[in-house]
């Protein structure tokens, strides 16, 4: 029997945690026979991203509607079979999908809805969607959601440490040597004064291997990141460079399903694996206690991610499984 969330916290009592009970859920909304490896949902909660180990084949990237469980398209990486993903994947409103290699010099690519597969020129690893989809943008300038080049690099002279969700539809937020800018993608960006520390940053950047990429919260404020010489740890930093915490350690993968609600998977390969919420709200960084995924005997959690409208968690597994956790 699968099982999914129900009471989360206990509101009235700041960091008063327990153990979150569990009800039964319906099967699993993605199944194949190969370990799932990376997990990604649109902003609007629509389309899920699986990557998936291809047991010596070219790694299976899927694009599931998750309206009708329909599969809209299926890339498969020539590079690298049997090896994890090398993509950081951030997925538009329409299903479209940016694979971002890593590293300065790796390839940016576009997966356009239909999984039609084009080259963004002078695109790089820190590439994100404005809220809404309409654009991506990074260092190298502004795109469309088509691909086409609206406009140039947003600070030619300075250093783009990070690239993040902006405050309004349509916008991001741009960390340049410690300063903080938001961008509309057609005029200058405007500073807001000081940013997060840029030594944090280094260490909050995508690790060689490519296994964790930086998890932004939804409104941008927040950002989750696995230390870069220990991937098991991960720190919570704020956009004032003031806040500077630690949550569990042994996280294989966070995913964030409110700007206050940051959700950790704790697993070891060998375990069913575990999740704890971390609430910033109430300062409450330590978690409460992990909670077990109680899957069919034999299964091992392996990916985590989260939709926020409906608000919901999904669990890749091990056996090639993933499965929804709706949230109240």
């Amino acid at each position: 029997m699968k099982y999914a969330l129900d009471e989360l916290l206990d509101e009235h009592e700041p960091g008063a945690m327990r153990p979150v009970p569990l009800r039964p859920v319906q099967r699993p909304v993605s199944s194949a026979p190969h370990p799932v490896r990376r997990l990604e949902v649109s902003e609007d909660g629509r389309f899920l991203f699986v990557a998936r180990e291809g047991g010596g084949e070219p790694l299976a990237y899927t694009l599931i509607d998750l309206r009708d469980g329909e599969t809209r398209w299926e890339y498969r990486d020539p590079c690298c079979a049997g090896s994890p993903p090398r993509w950081s994947v951030r997925l538009g409103a329409d299903g479209a999908a940016l694979l971002l290699g890593f590293g300065p010099d790796a390839p940016a690519q576009l997966l356009s809805p239909s999984g039609a597969l084009s080259l963004v020129e002078g695109g790089d690893p820190e590439l994100r969607w404005a809220p809404g989809g309409r654009w991506f943008g990074g260092a190298g300038g502004a795109w469309s959601a088509g691909g086409d080049l609206l406009g140039g690099p947003p600070l030619p002279e300075a250093e783009l440490n990070l690239v993040l969700p902006g405050p309004r539809e349509g916008t991001l937020r741009l960390v340049a040597d410690g300063v903080l800018y938001t961008w509309d993608g057609q005029t200058p960006p405007a500073s807001e004064g000081l940013g997060p520390d840029v030594n944090d940053l280094a260490q909050a950047r995508l690790t060689e291997e490519g296994y964790f990429p930086p998890r932004p919260a939804p409104d941008g404020q927040h950002l989750a990141a696995h230390d870069r010489l220990d991937p098991s740890r991960v720190r919570v930093l704020s956009l004032d460079g003031e806040e500077r915490e630690e949550v569990p350690a042994f996280v294989r993968a966070v995913a964030w399903s409110s700007p206050t609600a940051l959700w950790a998977l704790v697993a070891n390969g060998e375990a069913p694996g575990e999740i704890t919420r971390v609430e910033l709200q109430s300062r409450d960084f330590a978690g409460g206690p992990a909670t077990p995924l109680p899957w069919p005997q034999g299964e091992r959690a392996s990916a985590l991610a989260a939709a926020i409208k409906p608000p919901a968690l999904y669990v890749g597994t091990e056996e090639g499984n993933v499965y929804r956790i709706d949230l109240p």
